[in-house]
Protein backbone atom coordinates (compact mmCIF):
# COMPACT_ATOMS: atom_id res chain seq x y z
CA UNK A 1 0.00 0.00 0.00
CA UNK A 2 1.53 3.28 -0.94
CA UNK A 3 1.50 6.36 1.58
CA UNK A 4 2.70 8.93 -0.96
CA UNK A 5 3.90 9.66 -4.34
CA UNK A 6 6.60 11.81 -5.34
CA UNK A 7 6.58 13.63 -8.40
CA UNK A 8 9.61 15.09 -10.48
CA UNK A 9 7.35 17.76 -11.31
CA UNK A 10 8.24 18.88 -14.96
CA UNK A 11 6.40 16.19 -17.09
CA UNK A 12 4.58 14.89 -14.52
CA UNK A 13 2.19 17.40 -13.53
CA UNK A 14 3.14 20.60 -15.00
CA UNK A 15 4.39 21.07 -18.65
CA UNK A 16 6.28 23.53 -20.10
CA UNK A 17 6.18 22.60 -23.84
CA UNK A 18 8.00 26.10 -25.48
CA UNK A 19 10.45 26.79 -22.59
CA UNK A 20 13.77 24.71 -24.16
CA UNK A 21 12.79 26.10 -28.07
CA UNK A 22 12.16 30.00 -26.76
CA UNK A 23 15.09 30.26 -24.75
CA UNK A 24 17.43 29.15 -27.19
CA UNK A 25 15.87 31.04 -29.99
CA UNK A 26 16.13 34.02 -27.65
CA UNK A 27 20.12 33.49 -26.96
CA UNK A 28 21.61 31.76 -29.91
CA UNK A 29 21.63 34.12 -32.30
CA UNK A 30 23.06 36.84 -29.80
CA UNK A 31 26.53 34.56 -30.62
CA UNK A 32 25.72 33.77 -33.97
CA UNK A 33 24.50 30.53 -33.69
CA UNK A 34 21.91 28.53 -35.79
CA UNK A 35 18.66 26.63 -33.62
CA UNK A 36 18.81 22.90 -33.70
CA UNK A 37 16.01 21.20 -36.00
CA UNK A 38 12.99 19.95 -34.17
CA UNK A 39 14.38 16.34 -33.66
CA UNK A 40 17.35 17.74 -32.26
CA UNK A 41 15.67 20.25 -29.73
CA UNK A 42 13.66 17.26 -28.37
CA UNK A 43 16.85 15.65 -27.62
CA UNK A 44 18.24 18.38 -25.96
CA UNK A 45 15.62 18.25 -22.83
CA UNK A 46 17.55 15.25 -21.81
CA UNK A 47 21.32 16.23 -21.52
CA UNK A 48 22.67 19.64 -19.32
CA UNK A 49 22.15 23.01 -20.70
CA UNK A 50 26.20 23.44 -20.94
CA UNK A 51 26.67 19.81 -22.16
CA UNK A 52 24.24 20.35 -25.06
CA UNK A 53 25.81 23.49 -26.16
CA UNK A 54 29.56 22.13 -26.18
CA UNK A 55 28.43 18.99 -28.04
CA UNK A 56 26.05 20.00 -30.73
CA UNK A 57 28.25 23.28 -31.23
CA UNK A 58 31.80 21.88 -30.91
CA UNK A 59 32.93 25.33 -29.29
CA UNK A 60 35.16 25.25 -26.18
CA UNK A 61 34.47 24.94 -22.52
CA UNK A 62 34.31 28.83 -21.73
CA UNK A 63 32.11 30.28 -24.68
CA UNK A 64 29.85 26.35 -23.64
CA UNK A 65 29.60 27.96 -20.36
CA UNK A 66 28.86 31.75 -21.18
CA UNK A 67 26.16 30.95 -23.52
CA UNK A 68 24.83 27.72 -20.74
CA UNK A 69 24.48 30.48 -18.30
CA UNK A 70 22.31 32.87 -20.61
CA UNK A 71 20.04 30.23 -21.56
CA UNK A 72 19.23 29.08 -17.99
CA UNK A 73 18.84 32.41 -16.89
CA UNK A 74 15.66 33.04 -20.31
CA UNK A 75 14.45 29.41 -19.12
CA UNK A 76 14.03 31.09 -15.71
CA UNK A 77 12.28 34.44 -16.42
CA UNK A 78 10.37 32.40 -18.86
CA UNK A 79 9.29 29.51 -16.85
CA UNK A 80 6.72 30.38 -14.42
CA UNK A 81 5.07 32.79 -17.50
CA UNK A 82 5.04 29.29 -19.87
CA UNK A 83 3.71 26.42 -17.10
CA UNK A 84 0.91 24.99 -17.19
CA UNK A 85 -0.53 22.20 -15.17
CA UNK A 86 -1.63 18.75 -16.94
CA UNK A 87 -5.62 18.88 -17.30
CA UNK A 88 -7.36 17.79 -14.13
CA UNK A 89 -3.90 17.51 -12.41
CA UNK A 90 -5.19 19.68 -8.93
CA UNK A 91 -8.78 17.55 -8.99
CA UNK A 92 -6.88 14.12 -9.70
CA UNK A 93 -4.43 15.10 -6.82
CA UNK A 94 -7.66 17.00 -4.07
CA UNK A 95 -9.71 13.68 -4.28
CA UNK A 96 -6.67 11.87 -3.34
CA UNK A 97 -5.34 13.52 -0.40
CA UNK A 98 -9.06 13.38 0.76
CA UNK A 99 -8.24 9.46 0.95
CA UNK A 100 -5.04 10.10 2.81
CA UNK A 101 -2.50 9.99 0.09
CA UNK A 102 0.54 12.56 0.48
CA UNK A 103 2.23 14.00 -2.00
CA UNK A 104 6.09 15.44 -2.71
CA UNK A 105 7.56 17.04 -5.75
CA UNK A 106 11.21 17.01 -6.38
CA UNK A 107 12.80 19.26 -9.00
CA UNK A 108 16.21 20.59 -10.19
CA UNK A 109 14.49 24.17 -9.28
CA UNK A 110 15.08 25.77 -5.81
CA UNK A 111 12.39 24.83 -3.59
CA UNK A 112 11.30 28.48 -3.38
CA UNK A 113 11.35 28.57 -7.69
CA UNK A 114 9.32 25.07 -7.46
CA UNK A 115 7.03 26.48 -5.09
CA UNK A 116 6.20 29.29 -7.14
CA UNK A 117 5.97 27.18 -10.29
CA UNK A 118 3.11 25.13 -8.15
CA UNK A 119 1.41 28.23 -6.86
CA UNK A 120 1.14 29.47 -10.65
CA UNK A 121 -0.13 26.34 -11.71
CA UNK A 122 -2.96 26.08 -8.75
CA UNK A 123 -1.05 23.02 -7.50
CA UNK A 124 0.71 24.17 -4.47
CA UNK A 125 -1.93 23.12 -1.75
CA UNK A 126 -1.91 19.51 -3.16
CA UNK A 127 2.29 19.28 -2.42
CA UNK A 128 2.84 18.33 1.36
CA UNK A 129 7.01 18.83 0.68
CA UNK A 130 9.24 20.55 -1.77
CA UNK A 131 12.58 19.09 -2.25
CA UNK A 132 15.95 20.10 -4.66
CA UNK A 133 17.16 17.26 -6.65
CA UNK A 134 20.89 17.78 -6.48
CA UNK A 135 22.96 15.56 -8.88
CA UNK A 136 21.96 12.40 -10.45
CA UNK A 137 21.56 9.69 -7.66
CA UNK A 138 20.90 9.10 -4.26
CA UNK A 139 18.66 12.64 -3.97
CA UNK A 140 15.45 10.05 -3.62
CA UNK A 141 16.40 8.76 -0.10
CA UNK A 142 15.65 12.07 1.49
CA UNK A 143 12.28 12.20 0.26
CA UNK A 144 11.49 9.11 1.74
CA UNK A 145 13.34 9.75 4.95
CA UNK A 146 11.28 12.88 5.70
CA UNK A 147 8.14 10.85 4.55
CA UNK A 148 8.88 8.45 7.29
CA UNK A 149 7.76 5.89 5.43
CA UNK A 150 9.75 2.39 3.92
CA UNK A 151 10.50 3.04 -0.20
CA UNK A 152 8.05 -0.11 -0.78
CA UNK A 153 5.49 2.28 0.10
CA UNK A 154 6.34 5.42 -1.86
CA UNK A 155 5.45 5.81 -5.74
CA UNK A 156 7.64 7.48 -7.42
CA UNK A 157 6.42 9.04 -11.08
CA UNK A 158 8.40 10.41 -13.58
CA UNK A 159 9.11 10.72 -17.55
CA UNK A 160 12.92 10.06 -17.84
CA UNK A 161 15.34 6.93 -17.47
CA UNK A 162 17.32 8.79 -14.83
CA UNK A 163 14.02 9.09 -12.92
CA UNK A 164 13.59 4.91 -13.38
CA UNK A 165 16.82 4.53 -12.53
CA UNK A 166 16.62 7.02 -9.20
CA UNK A 167 13.68 4.75 -7.71
CA UNK A 168 15.37 1.60 -8.54
CA UNK A 169 18.82 2.67 -6.39
CA UNK A 170 16.41 3.76 -3.62
CA UNK A 171 14.05 0.75 -3.72
CA UNK A 172 10.82 2.78 -4.48
CA UNK A 173 8.44 1.48 -7.24
CA UNK A 174 8.30 3.35 -10.69
CA UNK A 175 5.35 4.83 -12.42
CA UNK A 176 6.59 5.96 -16.42
CA UNK A 177 4.42 9.30 -16.99
CA UNK A 178 4.17 8.52 -20.94
CA UNK A 179 2.60 12.09 -21.63
CA UNK A 180 6.06 13.34 -20.04
CA UNK A 181 7.96 15.55 -22.37
CA UNK A 182 11.15 13.21 -21.94
CA UNK A 183 9.63 9.79 -22.40
CA UNK A 184 9.72 9.69 -25.48
CA UNK A 185 13.46 9.30 -26.58
CA UNK A 186 14.50 6.84 -24.41
CA UNK A 187 11.58 4.67 -22.98
CA UNK A 188 11.68 2.02 -26.77
CA UNK A 189 14.99 0.99 -25.58
CA UNK A 190 14.27 -0.07 -22.26
CA UNK A 191 11.90 -2.45 -20.42
CA UNK A 192 9.26 -0.42 -18.90
CA UNK A 193 7.30 -1.17 -15.29
CA UNK A 194 3.93 -1.79 -15.93
CA UNK A 195 1.30 -0.38 -15.52
CA UNK A 196 2.22 3.40 -17.03
CA UNK A 197 0.24 6.23 -16.81
CA UNK A 198 -1.04 7.28 -19.93
CA UNK A 199 -2.87 10.43 -18.52
CA UNK A 200 -2.78 12.07 -15.06
CA UNK A 201 -6.60 12.18 -14.37
CA UNK A 202 -5.75 7.62 -14.91
CA UNK A 203 -3.78 8.05 -11.46
CA UNK A 204 -6.21 6.82 -9.10
CA UNK A 205 -7.51 3.68 -11.59
CA UNK A 206 -3.38 3.13 -12.44
CA UNK A 207 -3.36 3.39 -8.34
CA UNK A 208 -6.10 0.63 -7.75
CA UNK A 209 -3.67 -1.84 -10.67
CA UNK A 210 -0.50 -1.72 -8.41
CA UNK A 211 -2.13 -2.26 -5.16
CA UNK A 212 -4.53 -5.25 -6.60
Amino acid sequence: MYGAIVFDILGTLIHVESLIPSSLAAVLPRYGLELPDARTMRLCRLLPVYSFVRAYYELDADRAAAIADEIRAEQHASCCRLAKAYDGAADTLSSLREQGLRFFAVSSRSPAETAELLEHTGLRSCIDTIFQRKGRNGFLREVVAAAGLEPENILFAGDSVDDMDEAELTGCDFLPCTYGYGFEPWSSSVKLPVPVLNDIRELPAVLGELQK
